[in-house]
């Protein structure tokens, strides 16, 4: 059988959380501190630090006609937990863990259901603009773990590589102390047998 290359796409939202020098530079600028001490920080690394996030979104299945002649139900929902160490303003590092949702294949001889979970490390790039907005994108690798039940045989499981190439939004209110919203759009391309 021919190897053909498959992605599963991803649109999430994403709560993500600050800590370190930004979220530090953001409670010291507020009215709780007005010792003189604290008046004169450098506060030039606010846009650097460590940052946990959980995301949840639509899911969907691309097979690349591996399943040609299967009725194929290719969406579901995922989720991911991730984290990251912005290096600078433009700049970061990120990786996580992501379940990609589980897609099912019928035909008059065979179900199958396939479910996707990756880890990766990715590159993040970062593009300000306005005081609380940024565009990002991101590309890196991992490992696509794949899941796979049949009505007719054993169940497999099968794990290699995977490339990720992702855009996106972040909106970071002062309000939010600290705390903002993704919006993502995410990519796993993989092959399979």
């Amino acid at each position: 059988m021919a190897i053909k290359t498959s992605a599963v796409f991803a649109v999430s939202l994403a709560l993500c959380g600050y800590t370190g020098p930004a979220a530090a530079a953001e409670h010291m600028d507020s009215e709780e501190y007005t010792d003189s001490a604290y008046q004169s920080v450098d506060h030039s690394d606010h846009d650097t630090g460590v940052y946990l996030g959980a995301s949840v979104g639509a899911t969907w299945y691309s097979d690349d006609g591996k399943l040609d002649g299967y009725n194929l139900d290719d969406s579901d929902i995922g989720w991911s937990l991730f984290g990251g160490y912005r290096i600078n303003r433009y700049i970061g590092v990120e990786g996580g863990y992501v379940n990609l949702g589980e897609y099912k294949a019928t035909s008059n001889s065979n179900n199958t259901a396939d479910s996707f979970d990756a880890f990766y490390l990715a590159a993040v790039g970062i593009l300000p603009f306005g005081e609380h907005w940024q565009l990002r994108a991101k590309a890196g690798g991992g490992i696509m773990k794949l899941d796979q039940s049949f009505s007719s045989q054993d169940d497999a499981r099968d794990e290699g590589g995977t490339y990720i190439l992702g855009v996106g939004g972040r909106w970071a209110p002062d309000f939010f102390y600290g705390v903002a919203l993704n919006l993502n759009y995410d990519t796993y391309f993989f092959t399979v047998e």
